[in-house]
């Protein structure tokens, strides 16, 4: 079966063909719905846009704080504990967290 008969919209990936972000590949588009969205679509634009020699000099760190500020204030990507994941077929109960 060809994939454009399923996905008639390709969805390129993070980045489209023009080089600009595709915030609605299934990649990201949790980070953009998520509490932190505005902060995430900020981060990864100014990355997007600055020179490798402009990142290495701190470009886009005001940015990126932002959104793990948020993330930490929000606690929207909290980590279950190993104790509370669910249990896969075959796995016994003596995990630790």
């Amino acid at each position: 079966m060809d994939p454009n008969d399923v996905y008639p919209s390709n969805n390129p990936g993070p980045t489209k063909p023009d080089g600009s972000i595709n915030f609605e590949c299934h990649c990201v588009g949790h980070l953009v719905a998520s509490p932190c969205g505005y902060e995430f679509r900020e981060a990864v634009t100014c990355q997007k846009s600055s020179t490798e020699t402009e990142l290495e000099n701190g470009a886009c760190a005001d940015q990126l704080m932002a959104f793990m500020e948020c993330a930490i204030r929000t606690q929207c990507f909290k980590i279950m504990s190993v104790a509370a994941m669910p249990k896969e077929d075959g796995e016994s109960d003596d995990r630790k967290s």
